[in-house]
């Protein structure tokens, strides 16, 4: 009865039921009764507070009550498996965003959570007698000294604040499954968000060269430390760059970021280059290739190349230059070899304007050069166009440069705008007829100048010209027709041609079993026109081969189809003329072979001579003398590199005319 007593008394102050005699539900001690509250208590945080009242579970206790609180619980257990469920969607979602790598831990996952569910169920059934709840918010329940039980062995601070916290007795592996999976997934959150959405995922192996991965880099500006804006506000075009990178390739570059010149602003402006021209530079420097298809485009990037001190890249622009030289560019061609010291260039772009001036001063990209580039046009003496062209393009030229100044195109003003090129002009060599219609009609010469000219068109030395004025007499020389690259004049005379043939020292016979190529270089002491070649046939009666079978000739057969090919190129490989031949040819002769068009070469330069032999058989060949002398030309051959002369046996005469 005592005992009965004092039970009734601990559940009081413990806010524990009795049964319908007073007696404790069970004949545990206060210990292990404060144990048991524990053990259910965050059981009893995912109950409603509004399903029961605390109160009536201390005053009206009852069997019904205690199967009501049975069934709560297994609606807690299915409450558990739905949000455990839902906990294992979401992890599948996240598993298949980031792959099948991390398929064996889902389901390793699955596997704890089940066995922590039995778990959950088993020892809440074991347990039922149970019936009351303590409050989610009871103050003994939150601060009992006393308490030890499972319950305690979680911190809040292992418990993730992103899912809801396991019931008290899950045991300790379902504590630690949990926690990992929850630290699992936050890193692979905290991945996806660190990865660069535009660069993807894994982009290094995806780019198989150095140059891929440099590109990458350019494109993207995956790690830049340095802006630059190039072009004049509002067209101006940013890029972001690396520093090292720049460094590694440009000693200027390197003076900027690490050296004396050391620029440490935020965006560095570059206002003399084009936007296009940079970014094409960067590519080359990022990736070590070149794309180079426009002419002015090319010169924009060969002078940002020589600024950044860029010698391999210039070097590249240059010769696109040279192969892309014609009459619609060949002036700014010049300008730019001027102002860069570019020799080769200025050279070639000079040639071109005296073989191909008609169609240079009828470009209209004519009258946008520079009044220093006109004055030279106007002095060649070597030129295509006629005096009165030449003319009418200065004059043309005036206009536009007057409109540039935003001058009105007065007599005065093309005047002053021409200055002395008005002057080059050789208005002697014109006819009567001619200055009249032209020159005298424009107004640009002063009355007295016109007056001088007239005179000495009508009466030569009847007057005397103005010192300031060109008194030339004889007309300017044209080029021969057809001629790429020469200022040879036209007093060559082409009627007459003369055969430059090499002596031979027989040697064993060649024989062609495929392709056979041959080459000789040579020099020529005066400026002369090479029209072609003189080659040997092939022999009838060959040296017997047992390795080789060959056809045998009908001996009544006297020529056969001779097929070749053969060029002629200057000292830096560029193709001047070529000819395909194809023809009947006798047995033990030589044939002569004429280029497409004749070609003037000048004195003292090295030229190549290239043939291709495309007809099985065999050919006489031998040593041939390398100095010869004829009709007053001298001719020097295999000079240069001696891989340039290959078989020169083969290529016996040079036809030419001086």
């Amino acid at each position: 009865m005592a005992d009965n007593e004092s039970g009734r008394e601990a559940n009081q102050r413990n806010g524990l039921p009795n049964d319908k005699s007073g007696a404790p539900l069970n004949n545990e001690g206060p210990d292990q009764l404060e144990l048991a509250s524990e053990d259910n208590l965050d059981d009893a945080d995912n109950i409603d507070s509004d399903d029961q009242d605390p109160a009536e579970h201390q005053h009206e206790p009852d069997l019904d009550q205690g199967q009501d609180d049975d069934q709560n619980e297994e609606e807690i257990v299915e409450d558990d498996e739905d949000e455990d469920e839902d906990e294992d969607e979401e992890d599948e979602d996240d598993d298949d965003e980031n792959g099948a790598e991390d398929i064996n831990e889902v389901i390793a996952i699955n596997e704890v959570e089940v066995q922590v569910g039995m778990l959950q169920i088993n020892t809440q059934r074991n347990n039922h007698h149970n019936t009351n709840r303590l409050h989610a918010n009871s103050p003994q329940r939150r601060s009992h000294p006393d308490a030890d039980g499972p319950a305690n062995m979680l911190s809040s601070e292992e418990i993730s604040t992103d899912e809801q916290p396991f019931s008290p007795l899950q045991s300790d592996v379902g504590r630690s499954s949990s926690s990992s999976r929850s630290s699992s997934h936050h890193n692979r959150k905290s991945n996806r968000s660190n990865r660069s959405p535009k660069t993807g995922y894994d982009w290094q192996t995806t780019k198989t060269k150095l140059s891929d991965r440099g590109g990458h880099l350019l494109e993207t500006g995956l790690w830049s430390d340095c802006t630059f804006v190039v072009g004049i506000p509002p067209n101006t075009t940013a890029f972001r760059c690396h520093k090292m990178l720049l460094a590694m390739a440009s000693p200027v570059f390197e003076a900027m970021f690490y050296g004396g010149l050391f620029n440490n602003e935020e965006n560095i402006k570059i206002l003399d280059v084009q936007p296009e021209a940079f970014h094409i530079m960067l590519e080359y420097i990022y990736t070590d290739e070149i794309r180079l298809n426009s002419f002015d485009l090319v010169c924009d990037i060969c002078y940002s190349a020589k600024k950044y001190m860029l010698p391999t890249l210039v070097e590249k622009c240059t010769k696109y230059l040279w192969r892309d030289l014609n009459p619609k560019n060949a002036c700014r061609a010049y300008e730019f070899a001027k102002l860069f010291d570019e020799a080769v260039l200025l050279e070639k772009s000079i040639e071109l304007i005296r073989t191909h001036t008609r169609e240079v001063v009828q470009e209209p990209s004519f009258d946008e050069i520079e009044l220093t580039t006109l004055c030279v046009v106007l002095s060649q003496d070597i030129t295509s166009a006629s005096e009165t062209q030449l003319f009418e393009a200065m004059v043309k030229w005036a206009t536009k440069e007057c409109g540039r100044k935003g001058f009105e195109a007065t007599i005065e003003k093309k005047r002053a705008c021409l200055g002395e090129a008005l002057y080059l002009i050789r208005y002697l060599t014109l006819t009567a007829a001619e200055y009249a219609n032209g020159p005298a009609q424009s107004g640009l010469l002063s009355q007295e100048e016109s007056f001088a000219i007239l005179m000495n068109i009508a009466a030569p030395g009847s007057k005397d010209v103005p010192n300031h004025m060109n008194g030339e007499r004889q007309p300017r020389r044209s080029p021969l027709p057809g001629v790429v690259g020469a200022n040879i004049a036209i007093d060559v005379d082409m009627s007459r041609r003369y055969f430059c043939r090499r002596v031979v020292i027989p040697e064993p016979h060649c024989l062609n079993t495929s392709i056979l190529d041959c080459s000789v270089t040579f020099t020529v002491d005066k400026d002369c026109c090479i029209h072609g070649i003189e080659v040997p046939s092939q022999l009838k009666d060959f040296p017997e081969n047992p390795a080789l079978e060959l056809p045998a000739i009908p001996a009544e057969q006297s020529d056969y189809n001779e097929l070749l090919y053969a060029h002629l190129l200057d000292s830096e490989g560029n193709r001047l003329t070529y000819t395909h031949f194809t023809a009947k040819v006798n047995w033990n002769t030589m044939i002569e072979i004429n280029f497409n068009r004749s070609v003037c070469v000048l004195a003292n330069r090295v030229y190549r001579i290239g043939m291709v032999l495309n007809k099985v058989g065999w050919y006489p060949t031998g040593i041939c003398t390398r100095r010869i002398s004829c009709e007053g030309s001298f001719f020097t051959f295999c000079v240069g590199q001696p891989n340039d002369t290959l078989r020169d046996g083969l290529i016996r005469s040079i036809i030419f005319s001086k």
